[in-house]
């Protein structure tokens, strides 16, 4: 005689079982997936800081250009009767370093100001 309990319960115990490996699968994609997002996220973040850093070089070399072209145009007012041609090129040395002030504006937009790094998970 069988005892159809015992089989019932077993195919039940065996159920619930397979569900469970199933479930921790999922849950171990899980955990890597988030794992390799919080590593993409701190990468970003380091490359954010790196790309920071570059900024505050361009800022540096930027405020020095700015001198620059403000010593060119103090020089030329200076000068009794400059040519044309010293006119026009301080005149485009001013609207290069506007174009290429303007440009790194734009960058510096894109970059934070100061990054924080994501939280450890």
């Amino acid at each position: 005689m069988k005892c159809w309990k015992h089989q019932d319960s077993a195919k039940v115990t065996r159920a619930v079982l397979d569900e469970l490996k199933r479930l921790q699968k999922r849950i171990m994609k899980i955990m890597a997936t988030q794992a390799e997002l919080a590593k993409q996220l701190q990468d970003v973040a380091t490359q954010l800081a790196a790309g920071n850093e570059e900024l505050g070089k361009v800022r540096g070399e930027t405020a020095a250009l700015q001198q620059t072209v403000k010593d060119l145009q103090d020089a030329l007012a200076n000068q009794t009767a400059p040519s044309q041609e010293l006119q026009d090129a301080v005149a485009a040395v001013v609207t290069q370093s506007g174009v290429v002030i303007d440009g790194i504006k734009k960058a510096d937009d894109l970059v934070p100001d100061a990054v924080t790094p994501p939280p450890t998970p």
